[in-house]
């Protein structure tokens, strides 16, 4: 029999099983606070029985959310529920257990016009665990994914108070909490790509940033076009607060809400390759650039290979990274796509810096 003090909506539970394929998000919904709740969830951890099979928890708007996985067939799923009612209900939780729907975004986020504005490119300073692929995995360390993580979450929580936090194929509303730094943490063990995007809805404004394939991330303001200035000097901030971390950073233009490297060609194409070029020789990212941009954080390396960089602005982050940027940004992102002869100017003054296709970049066939 159910436990009186754990109700279970059966209904919205099998749903959200279907939806996730077998690995349904579930809300543990309670009067307690986020902190209290989240504390007592948290002291199950480690218990034999059905919390082992909670992969992850967000704190959501109306109490906690656990991602489990995996359960097979709908037998299973409603004896794992009447188990889970009852571990909760014995470490006295008073709370219900019901399936949390699929959440999306409003339409006004990622609109049909599809016209550029500045997002920044990262890769941070990893290193691949033998037997890895550099170019699909995440292999930033421990201490240092934590770091990342939260440092990210803060930058995307300024951009407003409704929060969202994607792990394909799921899109969930989250509570804009200081805990989602360690939710894209735990997201990074179990998923290769993590999103989390804030907005505030009474100024169609917000920030969207994720982390995922190859030690990446890809960060955006989400602003009027008028306010491209504004955008970049947030991506500059961020970027050169966390340069020790960074392999290189550049700002560059993209549709809105960016998802990870796969677009990096897709509204400005790279000058000698594509995606699948820049995937299938990550290797050379340590001294090479995919293009030149008017805002860029660099190392040594990069900058040995550039042709004649007099006219930029260098500055010395230390840990041997540096800001270069344009002498002046606006015919860069003031509109939509660079100025063609400043582009090709910069791609000139970047020269053997930027990877192209002959024989010293080893391109390969892309990986399956």
């Amino acid at each position: 029999m159910e436990p009186t003090q754990v109700k279970v909506d059966r209904a919205s539970c099998v749903r959200s099983w279907i939806e996730g394929d077998g690995w349904p998000w579930l809300l543990v919904r309670s009067g307690d606070d986020h902190g209290s709740l989240e504390l007592r969830l948290d002291a199950l951890d480690g218990r034999s029985g059905p919390a082992d099979q909670i992969r992850m928890k967000v704190a959501a708007p109306r109490g906690i959310a656990m991602l489990v996985g995996e359960i097979e067939n709908e037998d299973a799923l409603s004896s794992w529920l009447d188990e889970m009612a009852a571990q909760l209900s014995s470490a006295g939780i008073v709370a219900s257990l019901e399936g949390l729907p699929i959440e999306f975004p409003p339409l006004w986020v990622a609109p049909e016009d599809r016209t550029p504005f500045p997002a920044m490119y990262v890769a941070w300073s990893a290193d691949a665990a033998p037997g890895t692929d550099p170019a699909t995995a995440w292999n930033v360390d421990q201490a240092a994914t934590i770091d990342i993580c939260g440092h990210l979450a803060a930058w995307v929580l300024e951009g407003g108070p409704d929060a969202f936090m994607s792990i394909p194929p799921f899109t969930l509303r989250a509570e804009p909490t200081n805990d989602l730094g360690r939710a894209l943490t735990v997201a990074l063990r179990e998923s290769s790509y993590v999103q989390l995007l804030s907005l505030r809805e009474s100024e169609r404004s917000g920030r969207v940033g994720d982390l995922g394939a190859g030690s990446t991330s890809t960060l955006q303001p989400l602003l009027p076009r008028g306010r491209w200035s504004s955008a970049v000097d947030d991506l500059r901030a961020f970027a050169v607060a966390r340069s020790s971390q960074i392999e290189q950073a550049f700002v560059r233009p993209h549709a809105r809400v960016p998802v990870g490297w796969l677009g990096i060609s897709g509204a400005l194409p790279l000058p000698d390759t594509g995606e699948a070029d820049i995937r299938t020789n990550w290797h050379r990212l340590i001294d090479h650039v995919p293009d030149a941009h008017g805002l860029q954080v660099l190392r040594d390396a990069h900058l040995e290979r550039a042709h004649d960089l007099s006219n930029w602005s260098i500055t010395d982050l230390g840990d041997g990274r540096h800001l270069v940027e344009a002498r002046d940004l606006e015919p860069w992102y003031a509109q939509p796509l660079p100025d063609p002869d400043v582009l090709a100017a910069a791609r000139n003054d970047f020269g053997g810096m930027v990877l192209a296709k002959d024989a010293s970049t080893e391109m390969r066939e892309p990986r399956p």
